[in-house]
């Protein structure tokens, strides 16, 4: 069974990867500052910008690369962190099933594991109250007699005769 401490830090992790990740996607990225007004053609100012956006193009291609591959290192440590974590919440309990505990993330898995629990506890107390209305009285039964209701009065004096022999 995985170490619980272990399964919140790699979680922690994952929380906190994502977090810097969508943060460095918000920020805008900052355009060159203009080039300066000189004598020079417009034909080698446009080249110099070409150079220059090309630059920055292939750079802003390389960051988004690299972001990709965190992203999907990302998604592979938050995978094997929600796979431990139903792993441990099936461990952890009798009630939950493989089948019953299902998800593809920790929010999913924990409604799952309540859904169980809140099952459980309907059948728990249906049960308790089906027990609670049969009543099954204490100790042996009373003794009595055949009964004689449906004999004569020749019928009757005859079979109390023949019990007192």
């Amino acid at each position: 069974m995985p170490d619980e401490n272990t399964d919140k830090n790699v979680i922690a992790r994952s929380e906190a990867t994502k977090q810097s990740v969508q943060m460095e996607q918000e920020a805008p990225l900052t355009p060159p500052p203009p080039a300066p007004a000189t004598a020079e053609s417009p034909d080698a100012s446009l080249a110099e910008r070409i150079a220059a956006l090309t630059a920055e193009n292939a750079a802003a291609v390389e960051i988004l690369s690299q972001r990709h591959a965190d992203l999907i290192a990302l998604q592979g440590s938050h995978d094997s962190a929600v796979t431990a974590y139903r792993t441990l919440l099936i461990n952890s309990n009798p009630l939950f099933s493989v089948d019953l505990i299902q998800g593809a993330s920790i929010q999913e898995l924990d409604a799952a594991a309540q859904k169980v629990i809140n099952l459980a506890s309907q059948v728990r107390a249906k049960i308790e109250a089906d027990i609670k209305s049969v009543i099954i009285p204490a100790g042996a039964p009373e003794r009595s007699g055949p009964d004689t209701s449906g004999l004569s009065a020749r019928e009757k004096i005859k079979f109390a005769i023949s019990e007192k022999k």
